[in-house]
């Protein structure tokens, strides 16, 4: 999305599957955009953790829930966000944007 991953949509759909933790990097050579995130499930918590980094200069989170997950909150960096939920068929997915430039962390509890 956008020029040189000057915009990004960071969408992790590993709630799919059975995979509960994942590192990746995304780079664009021709330009150095890059995304980079390690994505986390605590299947005893219900807890979902994304840290993310990247040189866009606004990111776009649509995360998919875990079957059965029920949403109480959204922290970013320790701080409580708003939020939208959106519904997909039989899926659901917590959605928010971010502006600047920044290492994320991104709590979905």
């Amino acid at each position: 999305v956008g020029v040189a991953f000057n915009k990004t949509l960071l969408a992790p759909r590993w709630a799919a599957s059975d995979v509960n933790e994942v590192k990746t990097t995304i780079k664009y050579e021709a330009s150095g955009g890059y995304l980079s995130y390690i994505y986390k499930y605590d299947t005893e918590r219900k807890e979902l953790n994304l840290q993310f980094t990247g040189s866009a200069n606004e990111t776009t989170v649509e995360i998919l829930l875990p079957e059965n997950f029920k949403t109480s909150g959204v922290t970013l960096n320790g701080d409580k966000v708003d939020y939208t939920l959106k519904h997909v068929e039989g899926s659901e997915y917590v959605c928010l944007s971010i502006n600047g430039i920044s290492v994320n962390h991104l709590r979905v509890h």
